[in-house]
């Protein structure tokens, strides 16, 4: 039994507002259904929240 996850990718940060805000804004696109992922559980190391 393998237990997965979905995850969604976003785009890399914007570079000029990580710069900007001395790398402490990531500002990231959602990319949208086109790239969801299905992952394994144990392949997670942190999670990211990212608020619309």
């Amino acid at each position: 039994i393998h237990t997965l996850a979905l995850v969604s990718i976003y785009s890399p940060p914007n570079i000029s507002l990580l710069a900007e805000s001395f790398q402490t804004v990531y500002a990231c696109n959602y990319q949208g259904d086109t790239n969801l992922h299905a992952i394994f559980v144990s392949d997670i190391s942190a999670v990211v929240s990212m608020v619309p």
